[in-house]
């Protein structure tokens, strides 16, 4: 692409002067005391708003201003640097999600634009310069890896062949303000959390809805949907689960520090971790219906996600600063319905 420019790590490192992240040590503590595997701060940069892993667990991409970093997940190394020119001086990309083969990384940007980056060739492979008219808020890919969902500040979410970029026709679904979509993990259902507080499913290829119920009041700010597809989560300045099947409220989390923009089920669905104002990173056991960990606090976080298998978790958000930490399954069947622990990540 001719918007694109990809630069080696060590003439990037050496033109922007970015500081050296820094490596918490330490064994896992006891109980559920959480442990930093990595931390890294970018003192180039104002803030990462969108971050996302890779479902191998292998690499972690951050969204910046006109910006994408590529570091691998364990370390922190830089990989590749991508800069791309927009229209303004400023142009965040919002929204981020991997093909389940770990080979493409799909973004939306606030100018409407959605790219595809094939990271085996380190290129923006396919770009839609408008997709939507305005910012895109959230993108994610089907399951099967075939197709790619985008939501947009225009109200629309489109669905767009994964292989071409072309727009499935005549298939768009009508929604204000989307902030967050998911697939079922068959494909046949997508589910979708708006700018007026509802969350809604649909029979996306036949654009039929199928069950829509109200969640909070006004923008919902984050939404996540679980591996199994049957419990969703939103966020605002309470944070609620629901089964999604019924619509029916499972639980209610009324933690401090409200709002709650980063959501992201981890732990092998047992944990619902989410970020708050204080930059602190927290996770709620499920099934005890408590708070397993919270992480020290830090700079808002603005986007939390964790590898699909439940064993990675990252966040990023103002200040530039990624946090990663490892979580460790529990090694014998007497622990396994507890929590897991987070533990410090390596090779």
């Amino acid at each position: 692409m001719q918007d694109i420019s990809w630069w080696h790590p060590t003439i990037y490192r050496a033109l922007t002067a970015i500081a050296s992240f820094l490596l918490a040590a330490g064994a896992a503590g006891a109980g559920n005391k959480p442990v930093l595997s990595w931390q890294q701060t970018n003192r180039a940069a104002l803030s990462y708003p969108s971050v996302a892993i890779s479902p191998n667990g292998r690499f972690i991409a951050c969204g910046g201003f006109a910006t994408l970093r590529l570091m691998e997940a364990r370390s922190g190394k830089l990989i590749a640097f991508a800069h791309f020119r927009p229209r303004e001086l400023y142009c965040p990309l919002y929204a981020m999600d991997w093909s389940p083969d770990s080979s493409t990384l799909a973004s939306g940007d606030a100018e409407g634009g959605l790219r595809f980056w094939d990271i085996r060739r380190g290129t923006a492979i396919r770009n839609v310069p408008n997709a939507h008219r305005g910012p895109v808020r959230c993108v994610r890919w089907s399951h099967d890896g075939r197709i790619v969902a985008s939501g947009g500040d225009d109200g629309w979410i489109r669905f767009w062949d994964a292989s071409t970029a072309k727009a499935v026709q005549p298939v768009a679904l009508r929604l204000i303000k989307p902030r967050g979509i998911a697939f079922t993990p068959d494909g046949k259902l997508l589910a979708a959390a708006g700018g007026d507080g509802f969350v809604t499913l649909w029979d996306w290829r036949k654009a039929a809805k199928t069950k829509s119920w109200k969640a909070h009041t006004g923008l919902i700010y984050g939404f996540a949907m679980s591996e199994d597809g049957k419990q969703l989560a939103t966020s605002k300045t309470s944070i609620r689960i629901w089964d999604r099947a019924t619509g029916r409220e499972v639980a209610t989390i009324k933690p401090t520090d409200p709002p709650f923009l980063g959501l992201t089920f981890a732990g092998g669905g047992r944990l619902l971790c989410f970020g708050d104002l204080k930059g602190c990173v927290s996770g709620w056991h499920i099934d005890r219906r408590q708070i397993a960990f919270r992480s020290p606090p830090a700079r808002q976080v603005l986007s939390l996600d964790s590898q699909r298998r439940g064993e990675l978790l990252v966040a990023s958000g103002i200040g530039a600063t990624i946090r990663v930490w490892r979580l460790a399954r529990p090694a014998t069947p007497s622990q396994g319905k507890g929590p897991p622990s987070l533990k410090e990540g390596g090779p």
